[in-house]
């Protein structure tokens, strides 16, 4: 009768070890997908005056409507504030990298907006 080596007897037991953290990490990279949130779908505001105040300490990007039209693209500069007016659009907060990483949607009439200092979201001030 041969005698089981040391690395036949540990294995079975690691097996449940492994299978759990191959698990773990599967489920981090799924994570990683999708991470910006949908807007509610089109409102009735007919006009929006928003005044956006760039509290982060780099410099972003707005873009109306489509996150990835560069052509609607209102740049902000750290500690700046700046107004866009529109109709019916999305504001969509881009990064340095070109990724949208929040979304706005205004209301009817005049409105106070900020970036977040995390640079994350628009959110509104008063």
């Amino acid at each position: 009768m041969r005698r089981a080596t040391r690395s036949e007897n540990i294995l079975p037991r690691r097996a449940p070890l492994l299978l759990a953290l191959t698990l773990i990490t599967s489920l981090a990279a799924c994570d990683q997908q999708g991470q910006q949130t949908q807007p509610p779908g089109p409102s009735n505001t007919t006009s929006f005056h928003v005044s956006i105040f760039n509290a982060c300490n780099a410099q972003m990007r707005i873009r109306k409507n489509d996150p990835k039209d560069e052509a609607n693209t209102v740049f902000l500069f750290k500690n700046m504030r700046e107004t866009i007016t529109g109709t019916n659009e999305t504001l969509w907060l881009i990064d340095d990298h070109g990724e949208a990483v929040a979304s706005y949607q205004p209301t009817q009439g005049k409105q106070n907006v900020r970036v977040t200092a995390d640079c994350t979201a628009i959110v509104r001030e008063g």
